[in-house]
């Protein structure tokens, strides 16, 4: 056994103003991981994060879909993820985490199989054994294998129905001609039809062992036990052996390669690629800075000659390093008759990077990767994630600290160099997806333990009425400043459907001090992040920045608070993005299933419109009408401002007091009060699809009311994997791909329903348990024992909601905004630790009778036939 200290201190700079670029270092949280191999080859990493309420538990096994061997193409990898989870009941490790109040996930990628697990602090010994046993030894059985394969087949099929899954699996299989990287990962239908009980053990046998595995632990831990634990589990278990794969290389292309693809989608989808390398070369930091000069966020050069000029809906750029060399891919939507010139000028940008960028342009991209790599540190997830991964691929667990120095030193001649070698016309694969829809949708235009955090959070009443809600925590350099204002959705009007998710996004795009490109470059000049957001209650905008930055950034918040702009050019552009939206989800069966439901839930109420709009009221929308209502909706007795993060609460209340002395008052209008209709119902529609969607709604509750305790519940109920409603669709009879239950809470009743995605010939299988389960819970309480799990599980679940600092402010901040008081969340724990089986019966007799159901089905408008 040998024992690594391995000690990260990282060192970024971060630009201080807009007019000059210049570097100045700033201090980074220091990082500590233990890294051990034991006998066999093993190898744990852990570190430990002072503080953390949540452990992450994260298990890498060294078998992705490129190292199948035999079974390539078969998705065999991918189908034993799904395996791992069986098991026996209350041993499976879904039913242990869940129990303990955490949450387990698992995903496939090209090169690794990855567990991860996240429990309360006082878990993890318990749960760490369940997982490795899972891993090592899973109890599935050959039913099983048979039940997740139909899953795994159901969820091919669905992606089969997604426009941008479908030109992505197509970039992959063009552009790869040798290297496994073109098989999918979930496999071809055929080939894993094929596979056998047999051969899924087998491979088990050979590819899920100790020494292909790497175990990643992030939180309040010490290495020490975590070490035991895996010593005493695996003294029983044999390592196995490192067995890795030789994969043949991909020869480099020698001319552009070009696939065209049919497609029943208004849009049309058009993926580019150039074949780079991998994530451990020194060339990877310079793929990701050119990604984001070429097309990532508002100062990327593709966003302002396609997006800026209403060529396409959407553009992004990203580069794919993984352990083999990878792809540099560019991904755009827009209109098909626009389909020629946005590749003109994407393979025109690609061609111009080789000429080299600006100094400007890469002081910007630089601040982005450090943005993205510090504000990733909040969760432990992505610590044990990044630990785990960075040392499978790179040899290093802390390569970071590699990966910042080498993006210290990158210049402009480094990154022309790059492109130049990458980049190249020869070396292209160009994917374009579209066509003419096959026919229209019928009736498409019908209308554990409790946090002490709220005793952290500090409420303070400026002399302008304004509320101030302050967060000190030092543990990282960052600050995050939100507004949030009542307004969204409940407030809209039907001529005008969709105005305050335009209102929202338009209020990053401009005052009457910066405009939109001005404000992007300074907050990528703090390294931050400005997003807004538009939902059924209110609306807002956070501003996330290194912690140094905060008084700059909130006199940013200030002005796009007081004075913005809403410029004409930005409307018509978003407007273009938000009707190419409209159209895509259009060609979706569960969005279509989820604004059907409204309708037949709400009717007239604001709460019944699309959440998007029409494209007649978008279209309707003009300048004024946003410069209207923001007026009406921005004075200060309708404004929460939250400041979270490594702060000076008294510097803060003193500069946000002299910025917003004078605010003015807010007068929103009234809106109509919505009473549910007891009138069961039921609507099918039909989309130019393969796969079914099936929603049951119920009308619901308000934010305020004190029956929230028991829905978390029960959402956590339906939602569980252990479950009846689950096991009964996904493990005794293969009926669905997804399937669960969700809800919205209004300043009026909201919205509860169960959604499933299935095969159109088992809509009413899965329609009938889902109303059978639901009954059930009304006829039978649930017992003492299941009431602490789900108990558990929702607590846990409320601490990852509330894990970033800007979870914490929109938790607060909201709150407050909705008059339940800065200290609600903290009572609604309490409550929910003291519902009791009869209340569960109780709420479920209320609200989920029979008689309150409104069913929306949305189907193929021919059911295509076989499995």
């Amino acid at each position: 056994m040998k024992r690594v200290v391995r000690q990260l201190k990282l060192a970024a700079g971060l630009f201080l103003c807009l007019a000059v670029f210049h570097l100045e270092a700033v201090s980074m949280p220091q990082r500590e991981v233990f890294q051990e191999e034991l006998s066999g080859g093993f190898v744990v990493l852990a570190e430990n994060v002072s503080g953390a309420e949540l452990v992450n538990l994260g298990l890498l096994v060294k078998s992705g879909s490129a190292s199948e061997k035999e079974f390539l193409g078969a998705g065999i990898t991918h189908l034993l993820e799904h395996l791992i989870f069986k098991g026996e009941g209350e041993k499976a490790l879904a039913s242990v985490v869940g129990r303990a109040g955490g949450t387990s996930n698992a995903y496939t990628s090209r090169d690794f199989t990855y567990f991860t697990v996240t429990v309360p602090r006082s878990e993890w010994k318990h749960v760490l054994p369940v997982l490795l046993q899972a891993v090592y030894q899973p109890g599935f059985t050959e039913d099983d294998f048979l039940k997740e394969r139909e899953v795994v087949l159901r969820e091919i099929a669905r992606q089969d129905d997604e426009p941008d899954a479908t030109a992505s699996r197509a970039l992959w299989e063009t552009a790869f001609l040798v290297h496994p990287y073109r098989f999918p990962i979930g496999g071809w239908p055929q080939l894993l039809k094929n596979l056998t009980y047999q051969d899924l053990c087998a491979y088990h046998r050979q590819t899920y062992v100790p020494a292909r595995s790497i175990l990643s632990v992030a939180g309040e831990v010490k290495v020490e036990e975590v070490v035991l634990v895996c010593e005493q589990f695996l003294s029983g278990v044999s390592p196995g052996k490192p067995g890795e794969v030789a994969l043949p290389a991909e020869p480099l292309p020698v001319s552009l390669r070009r696939k065209t693809i049919k497609f029943p989608t208004e849009l049309a989808y058009l993926h580019l690629a150039a074949q780079i390398t991998c994530l451990a070369h020194p060339d990877s930091v310079g793929l990701d800075l050119l990604a984001i000069v070429l097309g990532q966020g508002r100062n990327s050069r593709l966003y302002r000659r396609l997006i800026e000029k209403g060529l396409a809906s959407s553009v992004s750029a990203f580069a794919y390093t993984p352990a083999q060399p990878g792809l540099f891919v560019v991904r755009c939507v827009c209109r098909p008759e626009q389909l020629p010139v946005c590749e003109k000028i994407i393979v025109e940008e690609m061609d111009k990077l080789s000429h080299g960028c600006t100094r400007k342009e890469l002081s910007q991209a630089v601040n982005q990767l450090r943005h993205e790599l510090l504000f990733s540190l909040q969760t432990v997830d992505n610590r044990a994630a990044e630990l785990a991964q960075n040392y499978w691929l790179t040899g290093n667990p802390l390569y970071s600290e590699e990966y910042l120095q080498r993006l210290e030193k990158t210049g402009l001649s480094d990154l022309r160099r790059i492109a130049k070698t990458y980049l190249r016309p020869e070396r292209l694969t160009i994917i374009t997806l579209t066509g003419e829809k096959a026919g229209q949708a019928t009736d498409k235009t019908t209308e554990p333990g409790r946090s002490s955090r709220a005793t952290r959070v500090q409420q303070e009443k400026l002399a302008s009425g304004l509320p101030l809600l302050l967060y000190q925590d030092e543990r990282l350099p960052i600050v995050t400043i939100s507004a949030f204002f009542k307004g969204g959705q409940l407030w809209e009007k039907k001529e005008t459907s969709g105005l305050f998710p335009i209102l929202a996004n338009l209020l990053t795009c401009g005052t009457r001090r910066y405009n939109s490109r001005t404000i992007a470059e300074l907050v990528a000049s703090w390294s931050g992040e400005l997003t807004a957001y538009a939902g059924n209650n209110s609306f807002g905008v956070t501003l996330s920045v290194a912690a140094e930055h905060w008084s700059t950034a909130l006199e940013l918040m200030a002005q796009i608070i007081q004075q913005p702009a809403f410029p004409e050019e930005e409307l018509e552009r978003v407007r273009k993005q938000v009707l190419a939206s409209l159209t895509a989800r259009e060609e979706n069966a569960m969005t279509v299933a989820g604004d059907l439901l409204r309708q037949e839930i709400f009717g007239q109420h604001p709460y019944g419109l699309r959440p998007d709009g029409t494209r007649e009221s978008v279209t309707a929308i003009t300048r004024d009408d946003l410069l209207k209502t923001y007026r009406q909706f921005s004075g200060g007795n309708n404004l929460v401002l939250t400041v979270f993060g490594a702060i000076n609460p008294e510097r803060v209340v003193s500069q946000a007091s002299r910025l917003f002395s004078h605010l003015p008052s807010a007068s929103l209008r009234e809106v109509p009060e919505f009473v549910p209709e007891v009138r069961p119902a039921t609507r099918t529609v039909t989309v130019p699809r393969k796969e079914a969607a099936v929603m049951i709604g119920y009308p619901g509750l308000s934010v305020a009311s004190l029956e929230r305790s028991c829905l978390e519940i029960i959402a956590e109920y339906f939602n569980d994997q252990d479950g009846a409603l689950f096991q009964r669709l996904r493990e005794r009879e293969p009926l669905v791909y997804a399937c669960g239950f969700s809800y919205f809470l209004g300043l009026q009743p909201g919205l509860m329903f169960f959604y499933a995605q299935c095969h159109p010939e088992k809509v009413s299988r899965v329609l009938e348990i889902i109303k059978e389960e639901a009954e059930g819970l009304s006829r039978q309480e649930i017992s003492g024992e299941e009431l602490v799990r789900l108990k558990r599980k929702v607590m846990g679940n409320r601490m990852r909601a509330r894990e970033t600092i800007s979870d914490k402010a929109r938790e607060s901040g909201l709150s407050v905004l909705y008059g339940l008081g800065i200290d609600f969340e903290e009572k609604l724990e309490s409550l929910i630790q003291k519902v009791q089986p009869k209340d569960i019966q109780t709420f479920c007799q209320k609200y989920l009778a029979q008689q309150n159901a409104r069913t929306v089905i949305v189907k193929p408008e021919a059911a295509p036939s076989g499995p």
